[in-house]
Parts: C-alpha cells; structure tokens; sequence
C-alpha cells in the first residue's frame, strides 16, 4: 500500500490505512485519517499540529488524535479533521418552533392597547378605571368615570368594558406566544451582534405571522477546528408585535469593540 505522507512523521510510516469522509446535515465534514508507525521512539510531538489542514482537503482542519499499541512494534495513529464542506452552509440551517401561551394582563389586549401611540384606552382612563375599582363604585351617570380630581370624565366603549371585564375578576387573558430557534455553520466567528435585543420582522426560515414580529434574544457560537457552529433565538410577539418604541433598533446602533475584537477585549 502507498504511503500517506502526514506531517513530520513522514519517515516513520510504513503502512496506510487511508482515510474516509462523513457530511453532516449542516454541511460539516468529519474525516479520519488513520496510519501506522513503528512504536520505537515515538513521541506525541510527532503528531501533525493542531488545526493543520488535512492531507487532500485543506477545508478541514485537524481537531482530534489518538495512538494505540498494537503487537509487532506498530503504533496506530488516528487523527481526525473536521471542516465545512460545502459553499454556502446557511442554506442547511436547522430551525425550530415551539408555540405557547403566556397570561398577561387584561389592559394590554389590543383592544384596549393597541395601536401603541394613540390606544383606545389612555392613560387617564385606566387611571379612572382603578379609581372606580378601589372604591368599589360604578362609573358615574351618562357614562362617565370620575377623575383623581373629582370631576366627571366621559368614558369610552373600551373603557368600560375593561371596567366591566376587571369587575369581574378578569385580570388577566392568554397571550400567543412562540419561540423560534435557527442553527448552523460556517466558517468565521460571528462580530455583528447588533440584532440582539431588538425587532427583526422575521427571521430567515421563521413562520410568517402577520402583524406580530420576533425578538432576538440570543446569539451563541461554538468553535470547533475550522467549523464555527451558530445558535440564534427569537421570541414572538404578542398580537400586536413588539413595542417599536422599545424594542426598534437605532440606526447608529453601537456595537462594543469587546462583541468585534474578542482579542483586544481580552487584552484590555
């Protein structure tokens, strides 16, 4: 059998095994190199050096080693490489949802919430709503609410039908909810973490859910040999999506030098 020529070691092999290829479901690729060396003198500083391209495919590089002894005076090496094996490994991304029900309270119903800048209940009104609650009295005649000053306000349609529903012991109403989940590979380490914390209408793969948006809430990366493996997650909004005026991302966003230049960061 020809031999495999690896690293400094070269002049110690004798046998070779050969080497074999496993892809993944994310584009990641898995290859074992295996050879054999006589065991006089052998030194674990004769391994190839750590994230070393692989003999015919400098995509991968090496992530793993191990020697056994075997009789006759041969070691076995096995070494094993790892890379990402295709062009645009995003398109293999691996997704998840999970929906589920939160209880949140009754005022924030879009029927009463919603739209945000100009909400069918204001603020004076829920003010007035608490006040009538506490005191255990009804709005006054003609549909009118009584205010912190005593004088009477009107009310709206709205209005009282929180009144009515929080009356009631209605505090409280089930929320739609979901959390959508996205990982996969690639070759570099992630430095935009600018979408953490704010709207992104809908991620890549995400179901479309109309007037509701999705929250990034995490980013995670993990770094094996040349792959570099990414988590994102993302809350769903309520019915009525994100609070833009919480929740948008300014246009100047700034990201740390820490997030961009992890070196410098652990220099500093």
């Amino acid at each position: 059998m020809s031999v495999t020529v690896i690293g400094s070691i070269a002049t110690k092999v004798y046998q070779a095994d050969g080497y074999d290829f496993r892809m993944s479901f994310d584009g990641s690729v898995t290859s074992t190199v295996t050879y054999k060396i006589t065991s006089f003198g052998f030194n674990l500083d004769d391994f190839p050096a750590l994230n070393s391209a692989h003999p015919d495919n400098p995509r991968l590089t090496l992530f793993e080693m191990s020697a056994s002894r075997e009789s006759g005076q041969v070691m076995k090496v096995t070494l094993t490489y790892k890379g990402i094996g295709v062009d645009n490994p995003e398109l293999y991304a691996q997704t998840e949802f999970n929906a589920s029900t939160t209880s949140e309270p009754i005022e924030t119903h879009p029927k009463f919430a919603y739209p945000f800048e100009n909400p069918p209940v204001k603020a004076w009104e829920l003010s007035a709503i608490k006040k009538a609650l506490e005191n255990n009295v009804d709005y006054g005649p003609n549909n009118k609410f009584i205010d912190n000053y005593g004088a009477a306000i009107g009310s709206t349609v709205q209005g009282r039908l929180l009144y009515i529903l929080k009356k009631f012991g209605i505090e409280s109403y089930l929320n739609l909810g979901g959390t959508y989940r996205r990982s996969f590979v690639q070759s570099g380490i992630p430095t935009d973490y600018s979408n953490v914390g704010y709207i992104v209408k809908q991620p890549k793969g995400a179901p479309n859910i109309g007037i509701r948006t999705y929250l990034q809430t995490s980013l995670t990366w993990k770094k094996q040999a040349s792959i570099i493996s990414i988590s994102e997650e993302f809350t769903m909004s309520g019915m009525c999506g994100w609070n833009i005026h919480v929740y948008t991302k300014p246009a100047n966003a700034f990201v740390p030098q820490a997030l961009t230049d992890p070196d410098k960061a652990r220099a500093g």
